[in-house]
C-alpha cells in the first residue's frame, strides 16, 4: 500500500472524527437548552429481623416508581409540575450490593432542582409511612447520608452523549470512505488523473494519450507496425505536436516520469521511431542508470560501450553509437553505469559531449528515471530543448504529478512542454481541432 495513500485515508478518517465532535460540542452547546442536576444518597434500612436487608433498597427501588408519590413530591415541591413531569426528572439507582441508593433530579432550572430534591426526601418519609410498612408488614426507614448541593452549573451529562454520538457518526462516515478507498489504495490506483486534474495541477498542454494496445505481444520487443492504427496514429501525433514545438536544428527532448513504471521508456523508443519515420536522424540515448529498459528493445548486448564512456573520454561518439532496424535511428546506451550516476551527468565534459551529440543529429529523445526518485533528471534538463512528463492512468496519483511538477519549478531551469498519458483507452485520445495542420500524414 503506497504509504501517501494510505496515511491521506487515515488523515479522513481522523479528520472525520474530529469534525463530528466539534459538531456535537456546537450542537449540545448552543441548539439544546442546559440542564441542571442534584443528586443525593440514602440509606434505607428494616427493623424487622425475618427481613432480607440485602434486599432493602431494591425493594424499595421498586415501591418508589409510583404515581402516588411521585404526585407527593409535586405538591410538597411548591411548584407547578405534574406527577408525570416529576417522573420524568427523576432517576434512582441502587448501589449494587449495599444498602444505599441516589436519587436525581435533572430539570431545566437550577432553584427548581434543588427544590424538587428537597421534595424528594421529605415524601419518601411520609410515603414509607402510608404506604410501603402497611404494604410489606415491615418497619422501613430512610435516612439521608449525603445531602445535594445547589448545582452553581449546568450538567454536561447532554452535551457528553451529544458530542460522543457526533464523534462516532463522523469516524463511521470517515472509516466508510477509508474502507470504499482500501481496494484502489492497496493497488495503488487511488486518484485517477484526468483532463481537469492535469490542467489545475500543471497548466501544461497534453500531447497525447496514448491507448493500451491489444495487439503486443508479452514477448515482443520492439513495439511499432503493430496493425493497432489507434495506437501507432497516436505517437505519429506526439512527434507532428513536438516537432510543431521546436525550431531548433537539433531537438533534444528529455522523456521522464514522476514514478517508475509509468511506460517512459516506451514512449521514447515510438517516439523516435516516429522521427525516424519522417527521416529525421535520430539519436535514442539512454540515460535511466538507475534501471536502463532500452537494449532490451533492441537486443544489444549488456557490456556494449555507451554515453558513459564517452564522458570518461574512453571512447569517441562515432564508435558507441550503434545502428537499430530502422534507418536513421540510432542508439546510444548508457555504458559503463557508474556507483553515481551523478558525477557522469554533473561532470565538465557533459556541455562538450552533447554539443558533439547536436551536431551529429536532428533529434536526441533521452529516456530518464523517475523525478520523484532521483534528481538525475532535473540535472541533464540543463541541456534540453522540450521536456515531456509522460503519466500513466493507472498508476499515477495526483500528489505524485504535482510532486514533479513542483520539482522542476523549484530546481530546474526549464518548465515542462507537455504531458503524455499512458494506457489510456482507445477513446480517450481526441485530436485538438485546432491543431490538426501540425500532424504529418504519412505511414511507417
Amino acid at each position: 500500500m503506497g504509504k501517501n495513500k494510505f496515511k491521506h485515508n487515515l488523515l479522513i478518517v481522523l479528520t472525520s472524527t474530529i469534525i463530528g465532535a466539534a459538531a456535537g460540542s456546537v450542537i449540545g452547546n448552543f441548539a439544546f437548552e442546559p440542564v441542571y442536576t442534584t443528586t443525593s444518597r440514602y440509606y434505607i434500612k428494616n427493623e424487622s429481623t425475618d427481613y432480607n436487608e440485602k434486599e432493602n433498597a431494591k425493594d424499595y427501588i421498586c415501591f418508589f416508581s409510583s404515581d402516588e408519590l411521585f404526585g407527593k413530591i409535586a405538591l410538597n415541591s411548591g411548584l407547578t409540575y405534574t406527577s408525570k413531569e416529576v417522573e420524568k426528572m427523576i432517576d434512582i439507582d441502587s448501589v449494587k450490593k449495599t444498602y444505599f441508593f441516589d436519587i436525581s433530579v435533572t430539570c431545566k432550572s437550577a432553584s427548581d432542582a434543588y427544590q424538587l430534591q428537597q421534595a424528594v426526601f421529605k415524601s419518601q418519609k411520609e410515603y414509607i409511612k402510608e404506604n410501603v410498612s402497611k404494604i410489606t408488614n415491615a418497619d422501613f426507614s430512610i435516612d439521608l447520608v449525603d445531602e445535594a448541593d445547589f448545582p452553581e452549573n449546568p450538567s454536561s451529562k447532554n452535551i457528553i452523549k451529544i458530542t460522543l454520538l457526533c464523534a462516532v457518526l463522523g469516524l463511521i462516515f470517515g472509516t466508510a470512505i477509508f474502507i470504499s478507498r482500501l481496494k484502489d489504495c492497496l493497488f495503488e490506483t487511488e486518484y485517477p488523473i484526468n483532463d481537469e486534474d492535469e490542467k489545475e495541477l500543471s497548466g501544461h498542454n497534453i500531447l497525447a494519450k496514448i491507448p493500451q494496445c491489444n495487439q503486443i505481444q508479452k514477448n515482443e520487443t520492439v513495439i511499432v507496425n503493430t496493425g493497432d492504427n489507434n495506437f501507432d496514429t497516436t505517437f505519429l501525433q506526439l512527434y507532428g505536436e513536438v516537432k510543431y514545438e521546436s525550431d531548433n536544428p537539433c531537438n533534444v527532448i528529455i522523456v521522464c516520469s514522476p514514478e517508475k513504471n509509468e511506460g517512459t521508456t516506451t514512449t521514447a523508443v515510438n517516439l523516435a521511431i516516429s522521427a525516424a519515420a519522417d527521416s529525421m536522424r535520430v539519436l535514442l540515448l539512454d540515460c535511466n542508470f538507475r534501471n536502463s529498459d532500452i537494449k532490451k528493445y533492441f537486443r544489444t548486448q549488456q557490456n556494449q560501450s555507451g554515453f558513459s564512456d564517452i564522458i570518461k573520454k574512453e571512447i569517441i561518439p562515432e564508435n558507441a553509437i550503434i545502428t537499430t532496424p530502422y534507418d536513421s535511428l540510432f542508439l546510444l546506451t548508457t555504458g559503463a553505469i557508474p556507483e553515481n550516476p551523478l558525477t557522469i551527468l554533473t561532470s565538465p565534459q557533459m556541455p562538450d559531449t552533447m554539443q558533439k551529440l547536436r551536431s551529429m543529429f536532428d533529434y536526441i529523445i533521452i529516456d530518464t528515471p523517475a523525478i520523484n526518485d532521483f534528481s538525475d533528471v532535473l540535472t541533464m534538463s540543463e541541456f534540453a530543448d522540450t521536456l515531456l512528463l509522460v503519466t500513466s492512468t493507472t498508476n499515477t496519483d495526483s500528489s505524485a504529478f504535482e510532486k514533479a511538477i513542483k520539482s522542476f519549478e523549484l530546481s530546474s531551469k526549464k518548465s515542462i512542454t507537455g504531458i503524455v498519458y499512458n494506457h489510456g483507452s482507445e477513446n480517450d485520445f481526441s485530436q485538438k481541432k485546432n491543431k490538426k495542420n501540425r500532424f504529418i500524414n504519412y505511414k511507417i
